[in-house]
């Protein structure tokens, strides 16, 4: 029988013409490779959205802003039946036999603001005058208190002057204080409405007139933390999504790197590779090697060289590991898990050379791929 040529048998693991099917574990690690891929780019595409959008986003919120007034009025009266006691406040009128003068007081309660009274003067002519403002109130604190003095006899002389430059009759004076809050909001102008006639001053609107309250809308502008909808089911953060993205690639990747740079142990795959072809093999106590010794890469090759000549492979066991064997008459093909370096014999005494006999010739086989052309050439 003329000797094979096996210096090109492939390695486990990879397929020609005759070969077997990938190891079920280099499919296993190839899969894992895969998935390791597969988060990784998930990991990439979740960190590109993440820095690429901005963690914070201002936002315009409106904020209802209440303000109130509340006013209230006072003079001093001389005993007199009336009124009980030497003060008349409000919501009572003012008799005018009684007292001139007027002290008019407001509240503010609101935002920061300034506030400045005004008094409009105004007669059911047409007749309309404004007084000199008074001194503005600060109520930066969000308070703020003030009064307005209010000359009754001087407030009609000024009204019958003017409806006699007018020459319209005189009437009754309508008297308005309106102490206007300026703040960053917007303006808030509250008014207190006396009608003074020749006999007293009294509330147009009664009691109820006394306590004035507003609100302004206004925009405030805060950032918040931007997030993304992912499907329109969940909104995560920027910052969690950079991070996360980041984790996933890091973790894809060094896992893909891992996978790629470890191999199955030894006897993992020398497990594998045998129960792929069980039939083929049998147990022996020991192999009694005579000729030529080639190693072989795989175990893979030793089945075809098995199958070529119609030979089983001799599988020869020892504490520090098994070895597969397929004997021609002057040629003896091995098969040792693990690398080259590493094999040391695993069958009985003379294995690797006959009875007395000089010791075998050991080629250890180059396991590139080629084919049969590639032989006959």
């Amino acid at each position: 029988m003329s000797e094979p040529d096996v210096q090109n048998l492939e390695p486990d693991g990879h397929q020609t013409p005759g070969s077997s099917e990938p190891s079920t574990l280099d499919s296993w690690r190839s899969d894992l490779m895969n998935a390791a891929l597969f988060v990784a780019g998930v990991g990439l595409i979740v960190a590109f959205i993440g820095w690429t959008q901005p963690p914070t986003i201002v936002t315009s919120e409106q904020s209802a802003n209440d303000q109130t007034m509340t006013f209230s009025y006072s003079a001093g009266v001389a005993p007199s039946p009336a009124y009980q006691g030497i003060e008349v406040r409000s919501p009572d009128p003012v008799f005018r036999k009684q007292t001139n003068l007027v002290d008019v007081e407001f509240a503010y309660e609101g935002v920061a603001a300034t506030v400045t009274a005004d008094v409009q003067l105004s007669t059911s002519n047409g007749w309309r005058w404004t007084l000199p403002p008074g001194v503005p109130v600060d109520a930066s604190s969000g308070s703020g208190k003030g009064t307005v003095n209010l000359d009754l006899d001087s407030i009609q002389k000024l009204a019958s002057a003017g409806a006699v430059a007018a020459g319209i009759p005189a009437s009754n004076v309508t008297i308005k204080v309106i102490p206007a809050a300026t703040s960053a909001t917007g303006d808030f102008e509250p008014e207190l409405t006396l009608n003074l006639t020749e006999f007293a001053l009294t509330l147009e609107k009664g009691e109820g007139g006394l306590v004035v309250a507003g609100s302004q809308s206004s925009s405030v502008l805060s950032p918040q933390p931007n997030s993304v909808s992912l499907l329109g089911i969940v909104s995560i953060g920027i910052w969690p999504m950079r991070i996360v993205g980041l984790m996933l690639l890091v973790l894809g990747g060094l896992s893909w790197l891992l996978l790629r740079n470890r191999r199955p142990p030894a006897g993992v795959v020398h497990t594998a590779a045998v129960k792929r072809h069980r039939e083929l093999i049998i147990k022996v106590e020991a192999v009694d090697v005579q000729g030529m010794l080639i190693e072989v890469a795989d175990l893979d090759s030793l089945v075809r060289l098995a199958k070529r000549y119609a030979l089983m492979i001799l599988e020869v066991s020892r504490p520090t590991g098994d070895t597969f064997y397929v004997q021609d008459e002057s040629v003896t093909y091995r098969w040792k898990p693990g690398p080259s370096s590493e094999w040391v014999d695993a069958g009985a005494p003379n294995t690797e050379a006959g009875d007395g006999s000089a010791a075998a010739q050991t080629l250890v086989v180059d396991s590139n791929p080629r084919t049969e052309t590639d032989r006959e050439g």
